[in-house]
């Protein structure tokens, strides 16, 4: 037979379930008068911010918009130093820009696209060539005995990408390896599109 003192009272009983249900809430039994009532959400130190903190998060989460955006200009690369770096800037210019026309060897499209490759009408006049890319071209011309009548764009490059892409140009592929400067550009540029540009033909 059971001792009645051995049986947990009803009062007993409520008070080892309240100590569990403090304890599942996560608050410490031996905080003495310390420690938050029972039921009571207890907030972590971690997230009691101070007025600076709360400016300081409010300046991090500020949605995009909402204050002035200052942006800095945009970096310019210097021109390039020497005619190897031409080379190596001019080489990524024309993959880029270039070679879905004239193809990566120079060749050209027959009946479309001249090539550059060994090109009698290139080497000939180097200011006519750096004309062509500023203002784009349009209309018939003959190149090494073969007519094309398409039109290359102006491409609104620089002085220093239009000097760079060409002596990559003359430098590859049969040409006379001339190496042109941005101040050459920039020359044929303050004379303005001559006839036949497709700059001088837009509507």
């Amino acid at each position: 037979m059971t001792d009645a003192r051995s049986r947990p009272t009803r009062g007993h009983r409520l008070k080892v379930g309240a100590v569990g249900a403090a304890l599942a809430l996560g608050v410490g039994c031996a905080g003495g008068n310390d420690a938050p009532p029972v039921g009571e959400a207890s907030v972590p130190e971690s997230r009691i911010f101070s007025p600076r903190s709360q400016e300081a998060e409010r300046a991090v989460l500020q949605p995009e918009g909402s204050a002035i955006q200052r942006m800095g200009p945009a970096a310019v690369p210097s021109p390039a130093a020497s005619k190897e770096e031409r080379l190596v800037r001019g080489a990524r210019v024309y993959a880029s820009t270039c070679a879905a026309c004239h193809q990566a060897a120079g060749q050209g499209v027959a009946m479309a696209f001249p090539p550059l490759a060994g090109s009698d009408y290139l080497n000939a006049d180097k200011n006519r060539a750096i004309a062509t890319v500023l203002f784009g071209l349009t209309g018939p011309v003959t190149v090494n005995g073969q007519q094309f009548n398409s039109v290359t764009p102006a491409l609104g490059m620089s002085d220093d990408d239009v000097a760079n892409v060409l002596t990559h140009a003359y430098n590859n592929w049969g040409n006379l390896g001339f190496d042109l400067t941005p101040a050459e550009v920039a020359a044929v540029r303050r004379g303005g599109a001559p006839a036949g540009s497709a700059v001088s033909v837009a509507p």
